[in-house]
């Protein structure tokens, strides 16, 4: 019960992840290397902020229009409140339509959408600080919106848009700190002491203001600078990726081209036959018995890496790195055909030597290999080959037990030298 409740709360957590991802992900599911996704992306993460912040001051009015006294006050509230709840979902839906325009993404049509954003926000703060700053206890808290806006705005990250809208932002503040904040027939006739107040007032929410932009536009601009590092470091991996990519294609073709005689699917299947059975005489089991089988005809699988350079595959990397691991894994199987080849050669030419046996003992000396090995070595000698004629089970045997088994585990060899009968019949008896 207790590991229900935990398998519960994690699955909770990532679904809460994910779903934050998805809303307000800027990274979500794009290429960080294209210009026009990454702004789009950002448009949509900011609709979204929008959204949740015009059902915000839909709340607020909504508590500004029950608490007011004031008859005629309250009615006015009461419209701008219901007025605001469908205008709430009227922007959203200009703004989605707008981002999405078209069936082609362009960089202007995305930064159309981003002055949109921020001009909306902006209107949106100042509109709702001139309806609530009258009201006791709100005119701090609506003054604070323009520091959240100008803070929404740095989120896309572009120095410029910040700027611009901090120009924007401070000549909106200015007027409404003379027009609306501090305006006052009585005190501007007056002046003396509370007209120095109102200056001191004004000019310490400028320089706060002020203060904030140099903090946000410092942060946007380390933002700036390291995505485009990461930009700029993404398609340097992505050329030598492409590089790599065209080498490694290059290099298994020429390896797929020189090893065609390892590429006889009969011969392939009658060598996995004879594996087959040696793995069941040294106690396999049936999960290693089956990678015992795709590892002896995974060299049958080269059609499937012919295309490891195609282009399309590169904006795929799970497909890529699958391919790529198919063809390490054929190669290494030519590796070992090829050492089947060589051992088989020395016989026959006269060559076998410490210096060789050393040599050939340090490739692919695992259970697997050496069982694969051991058969293919079988049906190399006993088969007809450009460089030998076929030799008889006896001879093969008599071989085997002279100067094969300084290539085999012990254990390995002595198997199939007791079962030797068997291997002979399978042999002889494939069809």
């Amino acid at each position: 019960m207790k590991r229900k409740k935990e398998k519960a709360k994690f699955n909770l957590k990532n679904f809460g992840k994910s779903l934050f991802s998805r809303f307000f992900g800027f990274e979500e599911g794009i290429d960080i290397t294209d210009e026009v996704a990454v702004l789009k992306r950002r448009n949509i993460v900011i609709k979204n902020i929008i959204l949740l912040s015009n059902i915000f001051y839909f709340l607020l009015m909504l508590v500004v229009s029950i608490v007011s006294t004031d008859p005629a006050d309250k009615t006015f509230n009461w419209v701008v409140t219901v007025a605001t709840f469908p205008l709430t979902f009227v922007i959203n839906y200009f703004m989605s339509k707008l981002i999405n325009k078209g069936e082609k993404d362009d960089l202007s049509k995305q930064q159309i959408a981003m002055y949109f954003a921020v001009f909306y926000l902006f209107i949106s703060a100042t509109l709702f600080y001139l309806k609530v700053h009258n009201v006791d206890g709100l005119e701090t808290f609506a003054y604070i919106l323009f520091f959240y806006v100008i803070t929404i705005v740095a989120l896309y990250q572009d120095k410029k848009a910040l700027l611009n809208g901090a120009l924007l932002l401070f000549s909106i503040l200015t007027i409404l700190h003379f027009f609306v904040t501090h305006y006052s027939p009585t005190l501007i006739s007056g002046g003396g002491e509370p007209m120095k107040l109102m200056f001191v007032d004004i000019g310490l929410r400028s320089i706060i203001f002020i203060i904030y932009i140099v903090v946000l536009y410092a942060n946007v601009s380390i933002g700036q600078y390291m995505q485009k590092e990461r930009v700029s470091e993404k398609i340097r991996r992505q050329e030598v990726e492409s590089d790599f990519q065209a080498i490694s294609s290059d290099l298994f073709k020429v390896v797929l081209s020189s090893s065609k005689a390892f590429f006889n699917e009969k011969r392939a299947h009658q060598v996995y036959r004879l594996a087959h059975r040696l793995g069941e005489l040294n106690g396999l089991s049936t999960t290693d018995l089956e990678n015992l089988k795709d590892y002896a005809l995974v060299h049958l699988r080269h059609a499937e890496i012919e295309d490891i350079s195609d282009k399309s595959l590169s904006r795929s990397y799970d497909a890529l790195r699958e391919k790529t691991e198919l063809a390490a894994t054929i190669s290494k199987r030519i590796q070992l055909a090829q050492k089947c080849e060589d051992i088989a050669r020395s016989n026959t030419e006269g060559i076998l030597s410490q210096s060789f046996v050393y040599d050939m003992n340090k490739v692919q000396q695992d259970l697997e290999s050496q069982i694969i090995l051991l058969a293919d070595l079988y049906y190399t000698m006993r088969a007809v080959e450009s460089y030998k004629r076929p030799l008889t089970h006896l001879t093969v045997m008599k071989v085997f037990e002279t100067e094969f088994n300084v290539f085999f585990d012990q254990n390995l060899f002595q198997r199939f030298i007791s079962f030797n009968q068997e291997f002979a019949n399978i042999y002889d008896n494939f069809k």
